[in-house]
């Protein structure tokens, strides 16, 4: 699984990728590794990724200080 981290004006988009999705401990690492860097330069993620395994069960909270839309 090769992540990608790519951002979108202060939203940080993590790619987890559209093979098997199968965690590694380098994936892992790799995963950690763009969550910091996501948590120090974004307002908000979006964690994305298709394939083989994947699901994903979003929890919408909503932020009281937050002056952004979810569409």
């Amino acid at each position: 699984m090769a992540a990608t981290l790519d951002f979108h004006d202060d939203i940080a988009v993590l790619t987890l990728g559209d093979d098997e999705n199968r965690f590694s401990p380098a994936g892992l690492e790799s995963i950690a590794e763009h969550l910091d860097r996501a948590e120090s330069a974004a307002r908000g993620l979006v964690t994305v990724g298709s394939g083989k395994y994947l699901v994903a069960m979003p929890r919408w909270t909503r932020s009281r200080t937050s002056t952004h839309n979810c569409r």
